[in-house]
């Protein structure tokens, strides 16, 4: 129930802050995907029920920015599920570990997006290099942002497992 609420309470907060101050945090025209930040860092740490809050998370985003409902819900689900499946198999006690994650995993949103974006004909094929350019930018942006998200999620997350294990 409390993680549910925190969770929900990072949702508005990171929907504020991104169409708010991120706005002003641009760099060449990109700013950071905090939705897409979370579900990859949750991922990493609890597995594929990553995939069930990218899918909320992504609706939630739709509802109240989207053009297209469903499209941020369906690439978010996608990649928290990727990540989620991915999470038995990786170290995440290192640093590198959730800055390489999020770059790549980033990455592959961003490509995935315009891969239903090309079949569906929200883009088309000659807007693949200024998509690429953005897709690599905010990579970058949401790596750089990770080592100071991730050491407060991880402690957070080492708590509730201390905790379970005491029960």
């Amino acid at each position: 129930m409390r993680h549910g609420f925190s969770m929900g309470f990072l949702l508005v907060l990171s929907l504020v802050l991104q169409t708010t101050a991120f706005n002003y945090l641009a760099v060449a025209g990109v700013k950071p995907d905090l939705l897409l930040i979370i579900v990859v860092l949750y991922g990493l740490l609890y597995g594929k029920k990553a995939g069930i809050l990218g899918f909320i998370y992504g609706l939630v985003e739709d509802l109240l920015v989207g053009r297209f409902i469903g499209f941020n819900a369906l690439t978010k689900g996608l990649m928290g599920l990727l990540i989620g499946y991915l999470e038995p198999k990786l170290f995440k006690d290192h640093i590198l570990v959730p800055v390489v994650v999020l770059l790549l995993g980033t990455f592959v949103h961003g490509a995935l997006a315009y891969m239903i974006g090309l079949i569906v004909g929200l883009y088309s094929t000659f807007e693949f290099e200024a998509y690429l350019r953005i897709i690599i930018l905010q990579s970058i942006y949401n790596a750089c942002l990770a080592p100071f998200l991730y050491g407060k999620y991880y402690k957070i997350s080492m708590e509730r497992f201390v905790k379970k294990l005491r029960r």
